[in-house]
């Protein structure tokens, strides 16, 4: 990767290619926002990912993640080491390998299994 806009746009199809099940309610560019289509607890649709170009890095958040830490229980030590809380991993162009984006890719589809399962997708 050489900029930030390419970790972007590597990111971006990782939410965006989910959009039969998930709502994308944002896609500007430099920002990817989507949320469940089903109602959550609280009856209001809840926030799956997002993926946010900003200054320095780009954040790619999963909100089950953070809602069911279970999906990371195998994560890589890379890839962990790359988590800021809530769910948010912050990206760089050296941080962002191909094995990286292949472990977010299946820790995406893990993830909306995981909210399919509970009913939530």
């Amino acid at each position: 990767m050489e900029s930030l806009d390419d970790v972007f746009a590597a990111l971006h199809p990782l939410l965006a290619r989910h959009a039969d099940a998930l709502n994308i309610v944002k896609d500007e560019p430099g920002d990817l926002q989507v949320q469940t289509r089903k109602l959550g607890p609280s009856g209001t649709a809840m926030s799956f990912g997002a993926v946010k170009l900003r200054a320095e890095s780009v954040r790619f958040q999963l909100m089950p993640v953070h809602s069911h830490p279970a999906v990371i229980e195998h994560l890589s030590e890379e890839l962990r080491s790359r988590m800021r809380g809530g769910g948010t991993f912050e990206l760089t162009p050296q941080a962002l390998t191909p094995d990286l984006l292949a472990e977010l890719s299946a820790l995406v589809d893990g993830a909306l299994d995981r909210y399919r399962s509970d009913g939530l997708a």
